[in-house]
């Protein structure tokens, strides 16, 4: 499962989806600091194609050690993509000239306790570049 964080800078990924889909890392000795957190050494970075519906580019990705998602979708994607999150219709709008589609989107409001399939099934859409 994805999160779209517009606090983020980058995108992030998890270990094991890399680990999974045999993605080459680019080591990296830089550490992550997130908020009330210690600083802590990430895995390195991937460059690869990931495909959201109809769009699809090559995307940056740093490797970290995710516990609740696969990725973490930044400011990086919102800007490459020419997206941006609609609440107000439930999803993504990405409006890139080339391939502008929606994506539903899983909520965490009201009905908490009643998860509903989500369209975006990024780790499922994440292809080696």
């Amino acid at each position: 499962m994805a999160m779209i964080d517009m606090g983020a800078t980058n995108n992030f990924v998890s270990w094991h989806v890399v680990d999974q889909l045999g993605l080459v890392v680019t080591k990296n000795l830089t550490r992550l600091k997130a908020v009330n957190s210690n600083a802590m050494p990430i895995h390195g970075s991937v460059v690869s194609s990931l495909k959201v519906r109809t769009w699809q580019a090559e995307c940056n990705f740093t490797v970290v050690n995710l516990d609740n998602f696969d990725l973490i979708i930044g400011i990086e994607f919102l800007g490459l993509a020419k997206a941006f999150v609609a609440p107000h219709i439930k999803g993504i709008l990405i409006v890139d000239e080339q391939s502008p589609c929606f994506v539903h989107a899983m909520s965490k409001g009201p009905d908490i306790g009643k998860s509903k399939e989500i369209e975006l099934q990024t780790a499922k859409q994440f292809k080696v570049g």
